[in-house]
């Protein structure tokens, strides 16, 4: 762990919330997933990132955010898997990985080959997952001999990473008939439920069951694999939900926006897709693309406004506003007050 170049002091890990909290119509992430995400790898003192002191300070993150984290996580150790197995994983493996199992003749197949795969960076040549298609059941359980299995960022992200590569080789979503996680409860139930689409239970496996015949079903993604394993991270966290496609442009936008550039026409070349098929599709799911941009934007806003105390000038450009004055009369409309107003609140509230 010495290539991480670990100093400064450690920072207090906030207490667990012992009391579930209700599903979010827009998902965000629980700040103590970054922690188990550390602990996880095996730190006992968060890395040289750049803003994750500050992140590690805040309940919440944007999905953009965690993305740009794990990103720079993966880039500050020269490894996919952030140090959580034996031998570090090099950087682009996942996509070469899944351009292979593209071509796999059946899901169980391809789990098969992946779960291979992985075993060439632990100890013993261990397999990440174990995969048992018995008569009644296909079931994906995480590998219990694997040292970090008890720690639970590693037994739920390892699980929820086959779980969706599992409806992204399938080509559709593919539910859990039944969610077993091996470690003790810690209050984010509805943030599982979101996650994976079935409320959990706690038990002596992390592992998740799928009907049977599962097991059999073709490999036909309609996502490209290349597509699929460069946004690796937010599709664990929104691809194959309820209202995926709405989600996967929400996350898409938010990462656009944070680099200076979004365009219907540019997020369709990235969706392989026509405007127009972008437009139908976001029809039929009962919305636009301006109303998607908008969510992201009073998101994004009121997000940024909370968090930072960036001049109202920097938050209106990373919200693609050229000025202060069309992004105060856009917030007023979303919430009633001007971004000046929101902020003085903020202060009160937190005064009193």
């Amino acid at each position: 762990m010495g290539i991480l170049g670990l100093d400064g002091p450690r920072l207090r890990e906030p207490p667990l919330n012992s009391t579930p909290l209700p599903s979010l119509a827009i998902p965000t992430i629980p700040g103590v997933f970054v922690w188990q995400l550390l602990d996880a790898a095996g730190l006992s003192r968060p890395p040289a990132v750049e803003g994750l002191e500050a992140i590690l300070k805040r309940d919440k993150l944007s999905i953009a955010e965690y993305v740009r984290l794990v990103a720079a996580l993966n880039a500050r150790c020269d490894d996919e898997m952030i140090g959580m197995l034996a031998r570090s994983v090099p950087l682009g493996s996942f996509a070469v990985l899944c351009s292979m199992l593209a071509h796999s003749s059946t899901i169980e197949t391809a789990l098969e080959n992946y779960a291979r795969f992985y075993a060439l960076f632990t100890t013993g040549n261990r397999p990440l997952i174990l995969i048992d298609a018995a008569a009644r059941r296909f079931t994906i359980t995480v590998n219990s001999e694997l040292p970090r299995s008890d720690r639970p960022y590693f037994a739920y992200s390892t699980l929820l990473g086959a779980v969706k590569l599992l409806s992204w080789l399938s080509g559709q979503r593919l539910t859990p008939q039944a969610l077993e996680f091996g470690f003790e409860p810690f209050g984010m139930d509805s943030e599982f439920t979101y996650l994976f689409g079935t409320a959990p239970a706690y038990g002596s496996r992390t592992r998740a069951e799928f009907a049977p015949e599962v097991s059999q079903y073709p490999v036909a993604p309609q996502l490209p694999a290349a597509e699929f394993s460069r946004h690796r991270t937010s599709y664990l966290l929104l691809w194959g939900i309820d209202e995926s496609f709405v989600r996967q442009l929400y996350a898409l936008i938010a990462e656009r926006l944070q680099q200076g550039r979004v365009s219907s026409d540019g997020l369709a070349d990235e969706l392989h897709m026509s405007r127009q098929t972008l437009a139908r599709r976001l029809q039929e799911a009962g919305t636009s693309y301006s109303e998607v941009l908008l969510r992201v934007r009073k998101d994004k806003a009121i997000g940024l406004l909370r968090s930072t105390r960036r001049p109202l000038l920097h938050v209106a450009e990373a919200l693609g506003y050229n000025d202060t004055r069309s992004f105060s009369r856009a917030f007023k409309r979303w919430t009633g007050s001007t971004p000046g107003e929101y902020r003085k609140e903020l202060v009160r509230r937190s005064v009193t």
